[in-house]
């Protein structure tokens, strides 16, 4: 409620497009900054518990992300993950047209031949109706391959062609968030330090699997899960057991992640 609307106030009659995050903590918050913002058309990602805490309930959650798609008009456009099917049943609260995205046969935009080259990057085919293209992007493991085909609906119903599109996606560069530092005796440290949701956590588990050597992973709490804390960490845990040698569990939560790893038998 702060952020956005000091954004729009930079805006000017140079400007072409804003891409705008909406923050959200409790229920109507949203539909606040839609109010503000008014925007054309709307992504949502994915659906999880990371703040149930304050919501109570991931159906909680699933009705404040909503109130996105439902602020838009029948002329605007609705981007949905296809993939995640509290996210897809948020067609049915929309005046707007609705684009899917994800892995589903079914997607409207969709990635096709995905080859993950961990710390390197991934390589993937993007499909839209009969029209394909290469992209190789440069962000690391499989799990941005969501972020960009958001991104590429997106562009599509703007009017992009689709290899302008993958040309974009291929160029684009890796988010300060995820670093990978070289470490002592030949050692590689990718710092993934950022606020954590068992999605995010299993998705960086993903890419420390698809890097070679001896692998260690240093886990800690997870915040705002509410009901869904203990077992987010121990799922987190369970998750671990199978892709790291060596589980440094740090925190006052995080020792449920230790526990959960020992119990799967590590």
């Amino acid at each position: 409620e702060i952020g956005l609307p000091l954004v729009l106030l930079e805006l000017t009659q140079s400007h072409r497009r804003a891409v705008l995050e909406m923050g959200m903590w409790a229920p109507g918050e949203i539909a606040l900054l839609c109010d503000i913002a008014k925007p054309d058309a709307g992504i949502v990602t994915n659906v999880g518990p990371s703040h149930m805490e304050r919501l109570g309930s991931i159906d909680a959650i699933a009705d404040a992300k909503a109130e996105l798609v439902e602020s838009l008009s029948k002329d605007g456009v609705a981007v949905l993950n296809a993939d995640d099917e509290r996210v897809a049943a948020m067609a049915k609260r929309t005046n707007a047209n609705v684009i899917t995205y994800g892995l589903a046969p079914g997607a409207d935009v969709r990635a096709e031949e995905i080859e993950s080259r961990g710390l390197a990057g991934v390589r993937f085919t993007l499909v839209h109706g009969s029209e394909r293209a290469p992209v190789y992007s440069r962000l690391p493991g499989r799990a941005m391959v969501h972020n960009a085909l958001a991104a590429a609906a997106a562009a599509i119903t703007d009017g992009l062609e689709i290899d302008d599109i993958a040309a974009a996606l291929s160029a684009a560069q890796i988010p300060a968030r995820l670093i990978a530092h070289k470490g002592r005796c030949g050692s590689l440290i990718i710092d993934d330090t950022y606020n954590a949701s068992p999605a995010s956590m299993r998705a960086a588990l993903d890419l420390l699997g698809e890097v070679p050597g001896r692998k260690y992973a240093v886990l800690g709490d997870m915040r705002e899960l509410g009901a869904a804390e203990m077992e987010g960490h121990r799922d987190v845990g369970r998750y671990a057991a199978g892709i790291a040698d060596v589980i440094y569990a740090v925190g006052g939560l995080g020792r449920w992640i230790g526990d959960a790893a020992i119990a799967a038998g590590h």
